[in-house]
């Protein structure tokens, strides 16, 4: 009888084998719902006219600060708002037109800067697999690429800078040139990041 009872007890006993398989599935399981759970339907979030959907996964923003009779100037206040919804996108590109800084206050072009800075701190909390930024400039006039500093306040660090003379494109990412590394405009964007947004945080 006392040996019936052992062998009934040994038949409800897992093996570590079997438990650390059943641990596995288990875990799987609840990877998949999670990611489940975590898909969003980007057509589905605030709309905004700065934020193109290219993809589910993917996004363009066109931040126009230079406004016409043609083409308004981005409301960063609505797109600052709307944008953390959008945080489930892997690929970003920011297309970022600034005026040339003498041609307005100190005052507006701090207001402009700090909006940036804003920016580029909703961005930095995206799980992104790469950001292209292009700052958009009327000729070769690098005040105006001076927003493009900002880059380097991220911590995601995936991304590429380029900039585009406006009046020659008109699509996003058309005619881009590289900043590389190393670059003229890269380290005086360095220079600019140091001087005038790592010392005003």
């Amino acid at each position: 009888m006392e040996n019936k009872k052992v062998a009934n007890n040994t038949t409800l006993a897992i093996r570590p084998s079997a438990a650390a398989f059943f641990g596995q599935n288990n875990a799987i399981h609840s990877h998949v719902a999670t990611t489940m759970k975590l898909f969003v339907d980007l057509s589905t979030l605030t709309k905004h006219s700065a934020i193109t959907i290219v993809n589910n996964k993917s996004i363009s923003i066109h931040i126009e600060m230079c406004g016409s009779k043609i083409e308004q100037s981005t409301n960063m206040a609505t797109i600052l708002a709307a944008l953390p919804e959008y945080k489930s996108v892997k690929k970003l590109t920011l297309k970022i037109h600034a005026p040339w800084p003498k041609s307005e206050s100190r005052e507006f072009y701090n207001k402009r800067l700090s909006s940036i800075k804003n920016l580029f701190a909703i961005i930095d909390t995206f799980e992104l697999y790469i950001l292209k930024v292009i700052m958009s400039i009327d000729g070769l006039n690098f005040p105006q690429m001076k927003f493009g500093a900002a880059v380097h306040s991220l911590k995601f660090k995936n991304w590429v800078l380029f900039y585009q003379v406006y009046d020659e494109v008109k699509s996003v990412e058309e005619g881009v040139t590289k900043i590389f590394p190393g670059s003229e405009y890269d380290l005086r964007l360095r220079g600019v990041y140091k001087k005038e947004i790592l010392n005003s945080i």
